[in-house]
């Protein structure tokens, strides 16, 4: 599939194309924080390899491209993506939106709402409709390009942007207007402790003028649309 996106986009002569990595790309011991160059240094998480070496691979296809047809394609790696029209089904949400959801189940019913792990891992979110302002700015570009791959991350001088599980789910919990108890489970895997990217490149070509939404604002925005359309054709549940 990637290849054939590939060569489509070159038989059509497709001015510039963006390609959507994951951060699951990475060696699974990959230093920190994660940086562009570090992609192929090492195996990934055994958990998701063969999705990450996918990935990998469609890295190599933009990059091969572009040296050798000086094509504009570029391939972004976002971190934990969440906001309005999210997935929130419980049996494929990602960790923002399987919150939200079971938050919103517990307050619903008057239980305890369970948090799959000890909650200590670390994570970095980037509120949607910001991601999309982002890949506006690689489009609007009117230079080529300089760089074939870039981390999407919230701001590093952020001292909020990486945040515990626990940390999201109190803050979804409060969001929400919740008042029962959080309960973890810790039967269940935590996965990998920590993989924080740097936004160094992505500073540098957006320049200190781009603001990112607070977490909190973001979270906020989330649960509040979640909560309207909970019963409408708009949500994924």
């Amino acid at each position: 599939m990637n290849e054939n996106l590939i060569n489509l986009c070159h038989e059509f002569k497709v001015k510039r194309a963006i390609f959507c990595l994951s951060t699951c790309v990475f060696p699974a011991e990959a230093a920190l924080p994660l940086k562009e160059s570090s992609i192929h240094l090492g195996p990934p998480h055994p958990s998701n390899e063969g999705y990450a070496m996918a990935k990998r691979m469609l890295e190599c296809l933009v990059r091969f491209h572009r040296e050798a047809y000086n094509s504009d394609f570029v391939c972004i790696v976002p971190t934990n993506l969440y906001g309005p029209h999210d997935n929130f089904n419980l049996k494929e949400a990602h960790v923002m939106p399987a919150l939200i959801h079971k938050t919103y189940l517990a307050k619903k019913e008057g239980s305890n709402m369970t948090v799959a792990g000890t909650g200590k891992p670390l994570r970095q979110f980037l509120y949607a409709p910001d991601a999309g302002r982002i890949i506006l700015e690689l489009l609007k570009r009117k230079d080529r390009i300089p760089f074939p791959s870039v981390i999407l991350c919230g701001d590093e001088e952020d001292p909020n942007s990486e945040v515990s599980i626990d940390d999201i789910a109190k803050q979804v919990k409060h969001a929400m207007g919740f008042k029962g108890e959080l309960v973890h489970d810790t039967s269940k895997a935590d996965g990998i402790y920590r993989k924080t990217a740097s936004n160094k490149l992505l500073r540098w070509f957006l320049g200190k003028e781009f603001k990112y939404t607070p977490l909190a604002t973001g979270i906020k925005t989330t649960v509040d649309w979640f909560v309207d359309n909970y019963n409408s054709s708009n949500i994924r549940k």
